[in-house]
């Protein structure tokens, strides 16, 4: 009997850089290959939105009048984006918008505005959103004095809202069929991912899990998340078929995050290294945990995946530049 061959696994990373500026905050991308996101322009720090296909950069016009940036988190098959502005970024009750956009035309029906109490500057922002194939949205609203508000989903202007699962309730991922994964976090400081629609929702609770993150949601059904065990050891694992998978990292880890899950049940995301507390990348194929790059950020290092197994990393904002640096990753190799 011959042997099993060792899996190899190659990343070659590659900076987003955008009209020579290299202070870009990748969002998401399609299963074309095309990224967007945000440049922040200059020392001001100026928002622009952008969407690349290869090496060629569409700039996405302001929705606003008051020219504050468009700010894209997701894109469709079709090349529609969804994102957010603002009316007038860091004013005392500014009011925050959700847009649909299409080739630089915003989908009034989209239009979703959220306004903040008159005593809530800036901090007033918006954390995961997302978009599928049938135009069903959700967004979450955070408000730093008060938690979560806006937390809706479905197509305007059907939109559902998330019952009081826990103290506070974030929506995490959508599918195809619509059904949503949502994190709650309890008034004991703990963790945990529900899913499901309408008013019904069931728990992803892995076995000897004490506080459950994640929530991606792919369109086969199954959830990616990360746990701590009783020791407080973290883990990752994919929930399919009434069965948990769990995965581990290549070397120990302090905390493990996953922000990108694709339909053939490739999981990426970051983890913290208890040897040298930097973050790196990993992918997991549904086999093996492949990791790649080290980062210096002070935020969690977020990636995403395509059907296509194209990957990008935002290393948020950067503890040595103070900028936000991204890279397009391509994955090649058995292991991938």
């Amino acid at each position: 009997m011959l042997a099993a061959q060792a899996q190899t696994t190659k990343f070659n990373i590659k900076q987003i850089v955008v009209a020579g500026d290299d202070n870009v905050q990748a969002a998401a991308l399609n299963d074309s290959g095309v990224i967007v996101g945000t440049v922040y322009a200059g020392i001001t720090g100026a928002p622009s939105g952008f969407s690349m296909a290869g090496n060629t950069v569409t700039t996405l016009p302001s929705p606003n009048v008051q020219g504050a940036g468009f700010n894209p988190r997701a894109i469709d098959a079709t090349g529609n984006i969804y994102g957010w502005a603002r009316a007038a970024a860091g004013s005392v009750g500014d009011a925050l918008t959700y847009y649909l956009s299409n080739s630089g035309t915003y989908n009034a029906a989209y239009q979703s505005t959220v306004l903040a109490p008159s005593n809530i500057e800036a901090d007033t922002v918006p954390v995961a959103m997302g978009l599928n194939a049938k135009g069903e949205v959700f967004f979450n609203t955070i408000y730093s004095l008060s938690g979560p508000v806006g937390t809706n989903y479905g197509k305007p202007p059907n939109y559902k809202s998330v019952p009081a699962i826990d103290r506070f309730t974030e929506i995490e991922s959508l599918n195809n069929s619509g059904t949503i994964a949502v994190e709650g976090f309890s008034f004991s400081g703990v963790y945990s991912l529900y899913f499901g629609k309408g008013k019904t929702f069931t728990q992803v609770l892995p076995t000897g899990s004490i506080n459950t993150r994640g929530g991606l949601l792919n369109n086969t059904g199954a959830i990616a998340g990360s746990y701590l065990d009783t020791s407080r050891a973290p883990h990752g694992f994919v929930y399919a078929g009434g069965n948990y998978t769990t995965f581990n990292m290549p070397e120990a880890a302090s905390a493990i995050s996953v922000t990108g899950f694709n339909d053939l049940g490739r999981v990426v995301g970051s983890y913290s290294s208890a040897a040298d507390g930097k973050q790196h990348a990993f992918l997991y194929n549904g086999t093996t945990v492949a990791s790649f790059g080290g980062f210096d950020s002070l935020d969690t290092v977020k990636l995403a995946i395509n059907n296509k197994g194209a990957i990008i990393v935002a290393d948020q904002i950067n503890a040595h530049t103070l900028k936000f640096l991204s890279y397009r990753v391509a994955c090649t190799g058995s292991g991938c």
